[in-house]
């Protein structure tokens, strides 16, 4: 590409980000509902494509063609369990997210009293404190955390849009630099 054309390029990528972002801060239950479904499709065609792929390899043995069979399985059946049941496949991962933390916190908290932990030992119970915190509320509240996720993403894309709009405006006709893909 030219210099003229990075330029737009990277106009209308940040453009792009940033109508995401702002319709995931403003509408954060919908931008969920989409992602959560598009993950279903995701795994179905994915795993579909697997199970085909992994049966007409002609170098896998028996053994791997089965595991390759399972796994593919495995994905459509997540997929269609998130498909039908969107709301229970978001509070889980949510969940598994809450449960990380506590984890990691309790973690953190009993490393403070060890020998090792012993010099930043207020740095590690504070550390241990807020991830036991975080946890326990995703944990009771898991589809407020996926909205809360959702807003960081939004915010996330927001700035990254109007980075990548400043980006372009500046650049002008000049060589802009090659995008990652």
């Amino acid at each position: 590409m030219n210099g003229n054309q990075m330029k737009w390029y990277y106009i209308l990528r940040g453009l792009i980000a940033l109508l995401f972002g702002i319709t995931a801060i403003i509408w954060p239950a919908v931008v969920l509902e989409t992602l959560v479904y598009f993950f279903g499709f995701f795994a179905i065609i994915v795993s579909a494509f697997a199970l085909v792929a992994g049966a007409a390899a002609p170098g896998l043995a028996g053994g791997a063609k089965w595991s390759v069979a399972l796994l593919a399985v495995v994905g459509i059946l997540i997929g269609i369990f998130t498909l039908i049941f969107p709301a229970l496949f978001t509070a889980l991962i949510v969940i598994i997210i809450a449960l990380w933390a506590i984890v990691t916190g309790i973690g953190d908290f009993v490393a403070a009293f060890t020998p090792t932990g012993r010099g930043n030992r207020l740095l590690l119970v504070l550390l241990g404190i807020v991830s036991v915190v975080f946890g326990g509320v995703l944990l009771f509240y898991p589809l407020l955390g996926a909205v809360t996720i959702v807003w960081v993403l939004g915010i996330y894309a927001v700035i990254f849009g109007i980075l990548g709009i400043l980006y372009g405006l500046a650049a002008g006709g000049r060589e802009a630099a090659s995008p990652a893909a």
